[in-house]
């Protein structure tokens, strides 16, 4: 699936109406529900996709005995905490 901008802004829109008067994406369309959680999904994974080499970067002083079982846990999880916020 291809990333379309002004698609992912106007099923936002619609879910933001529904959702006003009190209705659901999905319950009106499923099909552009599941669209719509396709490009947040692609989104969110876009986060991490961008910091893959950080990741890799303190994997690999880990399995080269560069940084401890317990620096790597903190250095990872410090990476992964930002890109989750």
């Amino acid at each position: 699936m291809q990333y379309d901008k002004s698609r992912y802004f106007y099923l936002l829109k619609q879910e933001e109406i529904l959702k006003n008067q009190g209705r659901s994406l999905y319950k009106a369309n499923q099909e552009d529900y599941l669209e719509l959680l396709n490009y947040q999904v692609q989104l969110q994974d876009h986060k991490y996709w961008e910091n893959r080499q950080k990741y890799l970067s303190v994997i690999s002083d880990f399995l080269n005995g560069i940084i401890t079982a317990e620096n790597f846990s903190d250095k990872f999880l410090y990476i992964w905490k930002k890109d989750r916020d």
